[in-house]
């Protein structure tokens, strides 16, 4: 008999043991267990997946909870005459009062340059004294070396999340990635056009953004159980005073005073504070750290933009044929049909549609949340072993004031009307390998059912299937499994509904230009996709290369300029609307970032004032009245609207003028914008119109509308504009018309959904990507419009209070 010592998730624990089986062979068997026929009702009892279930399978469990596997502990722990997973789940109720919190992480260095607001939600994600008692942080949960994933491989191959602070206590779902989950959209929505569900952050989609999602763990019991307080200000997720108490006394409190102000700590609410630690985190989690794209799937030709750091082996390129084919992945593991998260991405594919799905993954009885019945623990499952995760039902029916997954005591009666149960956000499939070293057990599916990717896939491409060759299950059916010549594959979905499961018949993938048969479900996505075991390998090999790490990743971040009118001042904020720098601009309406850094501003006279805040060229009056834009041209000269002459003047940099335009009746203008044919488009806003003047003076083109502020003409020949209020008309809308005058697409105005209402919509850039930053001078906010004309997001700041016209560029 040897004695070994372990450390079982942070305790210390002497363990007797005389089976025939190592601690490291355990541990490399539990990798990737097989589906076996075993003994009993539940599926994951052959833990070494040599075929059996035996002492050995109990005793790999054993070994990790600390348990001696001798003839104190026989195996058959619950005397029923069979060894099966009512006996795991009895090591499992052991396991839970043993199992303690991880050791916490250390703050890793920065992989790249991080804005102040990055770098504080840095410092609190790797804080481990912000829990109760102090020990566990949220790197504890997400740790960079998994993919922002679970830490430990034992943990991973033998249950499912991670021991919260408490001893006793884990979740009931493992983590859910940081990494590209920042680009999710805000919400959970239902995609008319396509008719699934998308959005939102955690497995069920319950915190609507990044920021909220943050606030979840620090309160929640099985995890850092900071006691919760309900709070008007988190929008439905509670709050903890004592969390933000705390944030009075770290290292970084200087760093929070400069990201928030000198008075953050004592002009904001303990709730207030515990929203401004939440919105650090999403910084951090938005930032180019946790979403590099360095990985040889982006340094290859198939990158956008394409690469030549990697060269891709030809079972990789099988397996992304496949991927983006025969084996269906990018149904939902791709963001290529989205102009939307593309756009978001610049490009890039973040490799998810963060769409909800009932894959059928079966129950993980390993995960010892079913045996943490103890109603002492608030987050405690009162219904054990018959604990049934319904996912997006979880969230979506409870928000309508019904049971969760309006079943049992309160449903309406309908069931599951909103065909969402057992439904789960799919997670990008980016850096799903990535591991700290060869051997680390990673788990996968929302309950770690799943212990490697070949299991992962094989799941998918067989789903359906039994030992019987060519015989399918039928999930429609009212009893799937009578009659069946073979033994399934695989256990039984954990929510076995034809009206959620995707692809429930069976059928194969359809053939290409093919059409799905009407009222089917994600046809042929899933459970029978006829792939070899060697395609399964290729599509493995090729998720591989989706790792990040393999190129350094480079830090641009955006941000904006805005001439802000009310405040006076040109401002430079992030995209988090943090202030980086300022510049009196007095009752000035427009900014140009010039290609040497400097900037053009208007604060009557013309100013190009550098980074240092020097005045380094101005002109005013004789030459001009009173500067209301201004435009840089490639020649050198710099072309100005001068509302108090009512002209338009092209000024050389020894300030002679060369050009001038006299406004038709005395109109009072906004911005004007030199075009490369030479003509000058000039929105004449008190006059209601848009003027295209040429060299010659001459009116050549005109569109009329409600007090149009920017007018661009765009490399398809038609010009966008924004139309604000004044002058007794209103308008409030972004438009693109044709050359004939024609409505291309309109975004806000009378009529228009609410999400695309602007308020006083007054600049605008187009950016590269196809998105569209929008400012309003009334909402005091930007808009993020996306490529196919939808709200993406909005970017505050207290330093943002009536935007005109902004400039927007990468750093």
């Amino acid at each position: 008999m040897k004695i070994i010592s372990l450390i079982v998730a942070g305790l210390p624990a002497v363990v007797c043991f005389s089976a025939a089986v190592s601690f490291g062979e355990a541990a490399e068997n539990a990798q990737s267990p097989k589906h076996v026929e075993k003994n009993g009702d539940f599926p994951k009892a052959d833990l070494n997946g040599d075929g059996v279930v035996d002492a050995v399978d109990l005793d790999i469990l054993r070994i990790a909870v600390g348990y001696a596997a001798c003839d104190a502990c026989p195996e058959d722990l619950n005397h029923d005459g069979l060894l099966n997973d009512q006996d795991l789940l009895l090591l499992r109720s052991a396991w839970t009062s043993l199992v303690g919190p991880l050791p916490a992480p250390p703050l890793p260095p920065n992989t790249v340059a991080l804005t102040p607001m990055e770098q504080l939600g840095k410092f609190m994600v790797f804080d481990a004294t912000l829990s109760n008692p102090p020990g566990q942080s949220c790197a504890a949960c997400h740790t960079p070396e998994t993919g922002f994933v679970g830490p430990s491989s034992r943990i991973n191959a033998l249950g499912c999340d991670t021991p919260g602070i408490i001893p006793g206590r884990v979740g009931d779902r493992k983590p859910y990635s940081y990494n590209y989950a920042s680009y999710s959209p805000d919400g959970v929505t239902l995609g008319e056009s396509v008719g699934v569900y998308t959005g939102g952050q955690f497995w069920d989609g319950r915190a609507a953004d990044p920021a909220q999602q943050a606030q979840g763990p620090p309160v929640n019991p099985n995890e850092m159980n900071n006691t919760p307080i309900d709070s008007t200000v988190t929008h439905g997720f509670q709050y903890s005073s004592m969390l933000a108490e705390k944030l009075h006394s770290r290292p970084y409190t200087p760093l929070l005073k400069q990201v928030y102000g000198a008075d953050a700590l004592t002009a904001n609410s303990p709730e207030q504070l515990f929203v401004l630690f939440s919105q650090a985190i999403a910084a951090f989690e938005a930032s180019r750290e946790i979403n590099p794209f360095s990985s040889k799937f982006d340094a290859s030709k198939h990158a956008v933009p394409a690469a030549s750091q990697y060269t891709f082996t030809a079972s990789e390129e099988n397996g992304m044929a496949l991927y983006f084919g025969r084996a269906q992945c990018f149904q939902c593991h791709s963001a290529v049909s989205s102009t939307e998260l593309t756009a978001s991405a610049k490009g890039k594919d973040v490799f998810t549609m963060f769409c909800f799905a009932n894959i059928g993954t079966p129950k993980n009885m390993a995960n010892p949340f079913y045996a943490m019945t103890d109603p002492s623990n608030p987050g405690s499952n009162k219904l054990g072993a018959d604990f049934i995760d319904y996912g997006l039902g979880d969230f979506l029916y409870p928000k309508q004031g019904l049971p969760i997954g309006n079943i049992g005591a309160g449903s309406n009666g309908h069931g599951d009307f909103l065909e969402i149960n057992g439904k789960f956000l799919t997670p990008t499939t980016r850096n799903v390998n990535k591991r700290p070293y060869p051997s680390f057990v990673k788990n996968y599916m929302h309950n770690g059912v799943f212990k490697s990717l070949k299991e992962v896939v094989h799941f998918y491409n067989t789903r359906n299937l039994t030992s019987v060759a060519g015989e399918i299950i039928d999930f429609t059916k009212a009893d799937p499994y009578a009659n069946l010549k073979g033994k399934p594959l695989w256990d039984k979905p954990e929510v076995l509904s034809a009206q959620t499961m995707s692809n429930p018949t069976g059928a194969l993938p359809l053939a290409e230009g093919a059409e799905a048969p009407p009222n089917t479900k994600n046809y042929g996505e899933v459970g029978n996709l006829g792939l070899t075991s060697q395609e399964e390998d290729d599509v493995v090999n090729f998720m591989k290369t989706l790792t990040d790490g393999f190129t350094k990743p480079t830090a641009t971040n955006t941000r904006i300029y805005a001439s802000d009118h009310n405040t006076g001042k040109i401002i430079k904020i992030d995209e988090h609307g943090m202030l980086l720098w300022d510049f009196p601009n007095a009752n000035g309406h427009d900014v140009q970032v010039l290609a040497n850094g400097n900037v053009l501003i208007t604060p009557g006279s013309v100013q190009e004032v550098t980074p240092t805040k020097e005045v380094m060229w101005e002109v005013g009056a004789p030459i001009i009245q009173h500067a209301e834009a201004a435009q840089r041209l490639p020649n050198g000269n710099t072309m100005i609207a001068d509302n108090g002459n009512h002209t338009v003047v092209d000024v050389t940099p020894q300030k002679e003028v060369v050009w001038k335009y006299e406004v038709p009746g005395g109109a009072d203008m906004r911005q004007v914008r030199r075009l490369p044919t030479g003509n000058t488009l000039i929105c004449a806003s008190s006059n209601h119109v848009v003027l295209e003047v040429n060299p010659a003076k001459e009116i050549v083109w005109k569109y009329e509308l409600p007090f149009p502020y920017l007018a661009e003409r765009l490399p398809n020949g038609n010009t966008l504009i924004s139309s604000g209020e004044g002058n007794g008309k209103k308008g409030w809308y972004l438009i693109e018309v044709d050359s004939a005058g024609k409505t291309v697409w309109k975004y806000g105005g009378e009529g228009a959904p609410d999400d695309q209402q602007l308020r006083w919509p007054s600049g605008f850039v187009l950016v590269p990507d196809g998105r569209i930053f929008v400012s309003e001078a009334q909402g005091a906010k930007i808009r993020v419009i996306s490529p196919d004309h939808k709200s993406m997001r909005v970017i505050t700041s207290p330093a943002l209070q009536h935007a005109a016209t902004i400039a927007v560029v990468e750093e």
